[in-house]
């Protein structure tokens, strides 16, 4: 990315330091942050400001911006010491008792005195079968995650504890994602919480020290920050990063987008386990790159293979702790960038890989300029469906290490009904491999299409750990499912079907099942089978008459009637294909349609003649010569008929400029039918609606697919 290659050497050091679960300038301060005047209210940082702005206009009946960690504790757990220490860590940190108001026009927080006695919901599954709790205690925890928070009122945490046995406890914590984040999560809380509860085991005092600083006191120094002129050399990076028309990711989905952004949500997990993951981290130390940054370029990949774009933006968050000061502050700081990624001239992997760093450290070196700024800067077309950059971001958090044996942290493990992105891939790094939740919006893509995504990109990245050298247009993409499925299942040509009979031969089988079954309804009027038959063999007899024979081709100019089915039938009875004519198409594609097909006759109704041009056809108004056809026979004629003969011609739409005639044969049709049979049998009594134009292909099934 443009900017990123005129960084120092200690420079990208550092961030690559980051990368790999440190915050770059955490062994620096970028400026001193003081705490604030007592009394005073405090503005909201820019990453709270983003999330308050957007709650106040995302939809109200999803829990946009709930977030939940999960602490599971195996050992003995006393309830209320585990009380006692929450109560602790939300009086060393303000902004766990902190709500958000409006005074004097502009978001502020209120921070509150702390008040003892932290209450979590509680319930004990133990007389549950063992098989089941687990099960109940995500419904309880689901419920509990979905709950609205109220911003001014508070507070903007809650707990469930679930007791699954003896010596087995879920603490599931929400939080509004105005006071909470991911390192927040790990990396402060989950150490604070165990080593004060262990003290307070022991009837000892908590053995940290009084925070220095507090949030609203970054949220001031920040602000004043911004004041300076430290922003605007950032602000060009991103100008010359994003400037262009931006790509809008065009990846295949299940639905059509909403037109505006829903926000719902579903959860699968996503893992990589510990064997796949060694290669990968061989990989990184051998191209001197991250993990995640394998990761971003694994997914770039995915997706460049999916939609063949070459331009690719990925959301990635950052820490936000850009001071020495912040690593131990709860609270919100993600900023989430976009990240630029070239997949141009099908590169290698291992060039791939070199496109993503650079990307990344670029954007890490002007992470400061907030997302809310970046999108006035930038000014990307306004599209309400959408993420004003992205549509998919990525996060991985780096290994925790606790010292307490027993503990242990989940994060966006229970379905909260809500996802910020079409897809967010948000992993942890674990001893025994890689796991976390992903999430995205179930009105867009099915589960089935998300897990297949995921075992893609699997794929994709343990083939990428094997040769890094081979062009990401080469690298593995297919599960074996998905080999056996496109290799095997659909290329199967020995499925049995009546490939030695015609259409009408298997439709006379069918009126024995019975005869005076319903064939066909239209209003309140029925033609049964036996009728349908006798109908169509009177009008082939009729057409056999008029020297119509087997190999030539008969239009049918009608509306959709019993008439027309009758008139296909007794075209194909006489071993002739027929033509289906809309009436409603102009005057000059019918005529083309006529002359294309050159038919020998055309069955039609009187008041359609008018639409016929002069063709050297026989003519049959099959409501003013209704008495002569009615005359004749109810016998099937005798006609010499094929199975690869064929049984009718269907004109396509002409979105090349000029219609083409596609002919069909009996066995194609019935190879055809079987299939759809086995996978959408009828069931008895069941109706088919004929709801198709029948100049289009599948009024052919809608038609003889029942009835035969």
């Amino acid at each position: 990315m443009a900017g990123s290659s005129n960084l120092s050497a200690a420079k990208r050091s550092l961030l690559e330091k980051y990368l790999r679960g440190n915050s770059p300038h955490a062994g620096e301060s970028l400026a001193r942050i003081v705490p604030r005047k007592p009394g005073h209210t405090a503005p909201l940082s820019f990453s709270q400001q983003q999330v308050w702005l957007h709650s106040q206009i995302a939809p109200k009946d999803v829990p946009l911006y709930n977030e939940t960690l999960t602490l599971h504790r195996n050992g003995p757990l006393e309830l209320d010491i585990l009380g006692h220490a929450m109560d602790e860590i939300i009086r060393r940190h303000e902004i766990w008792r902190t709500t958000f108001d409006i005074v004097e026009g502009e978001p502020v927080q209120i921070v509150h005195p702390p008040k003892p006695g932290f209450e979590f919901q509680a319930a004990d599954l133990r007389a549950l079968p063992s098989e089941k709790r687990a099960a109940e205690a995500m419904h309880l925890a689901c419920y509990e995650a979905r709950k609205a928070f109220d911003l001014k009122t508070g507070p903007l945490l809650r707990g469930l504890l679930v007791r699954l046995g003896d010596g087995e406890h879920r603490l599931f914590l929400t939080f509004h994602q105005l006071i909470f984040d991911g390192v927040t999560a790990y990396h402060v809380f989950l150490p604070e919480l165990v080593s004060i509860y262990e003290a307070f085991s022991e009837g000892q005092p908590s053995p940290l020290t009084e925070p220095a600083l507090q949030y609203a006191d970054y949220a001031v120094w920040q602000r004043n920050q911004l004041k300076e002129d430290r922003i605007g050399t950032q602000q060009k990076y991103w100008q010359e990063t994003l400037k262009g028309d931006l790509p809008l990711l065009e990846w295949p989905l299940d639905r059509a987008r909403p037109p505006v952004q829903n926000y719902r949500g579903d959860i699968q997990t996503f893992a990589l386990s510990e064997a796949e993951l060694q290669p990968l981290k061989a990989l990184s130390q051998q191209h001197n790159v991250s993990l995640f940054m394998i990761l971003v370029a694994g997914l770039a990949a995915v997706l460049h293979r999916y939609t063949g774009q070459e331009d690719i933006i990925l959301g990635a968050p950052t820490a936000g702790r850009n001071a020495r000061e912040l690593q131990g502050m709860l609270g919100y700081f993600l900023n989430v960038l976009p990240l630029r990624i070239d997949v141009s001239r099908d590169p290698p992997f291992s060039e791939l890989l070199r496109r993503v760093k650079e990307a990344v450290i670029g954007a890490l070196s002007n992470q400061d300029v907030p997302f809310t700024q970046l999108v006035e800067t930038i000014r990307p077309s306004p599209d309400p469906s959408r993420n004003p950059f992205f549509q998919v971001a990525i996060s991985l958090e780096p290994p925790v290490k606790i010292a307490a044996r027993g503990w242990a942290a989940t994060q966006s493990d229970v379905p909260t009904g809500a996802s910020k992105l079409d897809l967010y891939i948000d992993v942890d790094e674990r001893s025994d491999g890689i796991q976390g939740p992903v999430s995205y919006n179930p009105d867009v893509f099915d589960a089935s299409t998300i897990s297949n995504m995921l075992e893609h990109w699997r794929t994709l990245l343990v083939g990428a750990a094997t040769d890094p050298n081979r062009p990401v247009s080469d690298l593995p993409i297919l599960t074996a499912r998905d080999r056996q499925q496109l290799v095997v299942d659909w290329n199967k040509t020995t499925a049995e079907y009546p490939r030695d009979e015609c259409i009408h031969e298997l439709f006379a089988d069918q009126c024995q099942r019975p005869p005076q079954a319903t064939a066909l309804q239209m209003g309140p009027e029925v033609l049964s089978f036996r009728d349908l038959d006798q109908r169509s063999s009177r009008l082939a007899s009729y057409l056999q008459k008029l020297g119509i024979q087997a190999g030539g081709r008969v239009a049918v100019l009608m509306e959709r009637s019993f008439e027309v089915v009758v008139a296909m039938l007794a075209t194909l009875k006489v071993g002739a294909a027929f033509v289906p004519l809309d009436a409603s198409y102009p005057a000059d594609r019918l005529a083309f349609m006529l002359r294309d097909c050159d038919p020998v006759a055309v069955i039609t109704r009187e008041r359609f003649r008018g639409k016929l041009p002069r063709v050297p056809a026989t003519v049959i108004c099959s409501d003013t010569e209704a008495k002569q056809i009615a005359a004749e026979s109810i016998e099937t004629p005798t006609a010499t008929c094929k199975p690869d003969d064929p049984a009718y011609v269907i004109y396509t739409s002409g979105s090349t400029g000029k219609p083409r005639g596609v002919v069909a044969t009996h066995r194609a049709c019935l190879n055809r039918f079987s299939w759809m049979w086995r996978e959408y049998p009828f069931a008895a009594g069941e109706v088919c609606c004929q709801k198709t134009n029948l100049g289009f292909v599948d009024s052919i099934w809608e038609i003889f697919g029942p009835l035969l």
